[in-house]
């Protein structure tokens, strides 16, 4: 089994694949944030295509292009959450903190945590998070109207 990190950002996301003890397979790439950086991760998973695990954080808004485009070719996608690869980063030795340090620190965490994968369901738990954001701010602006 192989297991790829990808530490997503705005305009490059890092990735590295590891293998099952945690070695590196292939040395951190970057990944424009464009329909051709996309297909260029695809084109660099074929070799490990039906035994890789990939791991990304839920930064912002930038991992849902990422994971659309992943789960589209039926690899497996586990989102994981910034504060547990930051908690499981503070158990190392070495404090590096930069693009390639997180892709390894999130390849390893799926690794040893057997992080599962992400629900196909995302979209729609997003948009009903969503709702219920937008339902708490009108309430609050109807006692805002209230109280005034």
């Amino acid at each position: 089994m192989f297991y790829c990190g990808i530490d997503v950002a705005k305009h490059k996301h890092a990735a590295v694949i590891l293998d099952d003890r945690g070695r590196v397979k292939r040395k951190v790439f970057t990944v424009d944030n464009t329909q051709a950086g996309l297909q260029s991760l695809i084109n660099a998973l074929k070799p490990y295509e039906n035994n890789v695990q990939i791991g990304l954080e839920a930064t912002g808004h930038y991992w849902l292009s990422l994971d659309d485009r992943l789960t589209e070719y039926d690899h497996p996608v586990s989102v994981v959450n910034p504060l547990q690869v930051s908690a499981y980063r503070r158990s190392g030795l070495r404090k590096v903190k930069n693009d390639s340090a997180d892709a390894v620190w999130i390849a390893d965490f799926v690794r040893i945590s057997n992080a599962p994968t992400t629900s196909r369901d995302t979209p729609v738990l997003l948009q009903l998070k969503e709702l219920g954001r937008f339902r708490y701010h009108l309430s609050d602006q109807i006692g805002d109207c209230k109280r005034k």
